[in-house]
């Protein structure tokens, strides 16, 4: 395996753990934040279910991204922490826990650990889904959109709802990519 495609696999890696330390897609960057968004309420456990990029996989390589846990624990403060739990390519279970504080921008929780990555919830009913946007503060071309479910799978009208904010980002449709259920960690 060359080393260009090393690089890939490692993207892939990071991006089936549900936090990328390196955002590398490119598109436009007007967002839209979820208006009076209560982060409060987005405790709990959500499943990453669907990546929308404009950076070209293999079927090799989205057969690797894998879907993950994701638990939100907001603080009174009303920063929160993240944790991922996931499954590698390789089979093996990953934890990653970050603290996000809500940043200078409205809606825009940045990263605790020196990251350039932020989030910022566009959409959310706090029951079923959620879809985030993810940016990068120092090159704002560079960000990826994720959905969310409380559980594995969400309604067709949420999924068309998660394509229509892709589009609008100019992701096209071939690059959105439903996640693979992995075996849960136990």
């Amino acid at each position: 395996m060359g080393g260009g495609m090393w690089g890939i696999r490692m993207a892939v890696v990071l991006l089936s753990m549900g936090q990328v330390p390196i955002c590398t897609f490119q598109v436009q960057n007007n967002i839209t934040s979820m208006p009076e968004l209560n982060i409060s309420q987005a405790k709990g456990h959500w499943n990453f279910i669907s990546l929308a990029t404009n950076e070209k996989l293999s079927e090799e390589d989205k057969q690797d991204i894998k879907m993950s846990l994701t638990v939100f624990s907001p603080f009174a403060n009303g920063s929160v922490n993240v944790q991922t739990t996931t499954v590698s390519s390789e089979g093996v279970c990953m934890e990653i826990n970050t603290t996000y504080s809500k940043g200078n921008i409205s809606e825009q929780y940045r990263s605790n650990d020196g990251s350039p990555c932020y989030f910022i919830v566009i959409d959310t009913d706090y029951k079923n889904y959620g879809i985030i946007y993810i940016g990068n503060i120092e090159n704002k071309n560079d960000f990826q959109i994720k959905l969310y479910g409380r559980t594995k799978v969400v309604t067709e009208e949420v999924f068309k709802k998660f394509k229509k904010v892709a589009k609008s980002f100019g992701v096209p449709g071939k690059n959105l990519i439903m996640l693979s259920r992995s075996e849960p960690c136990s």
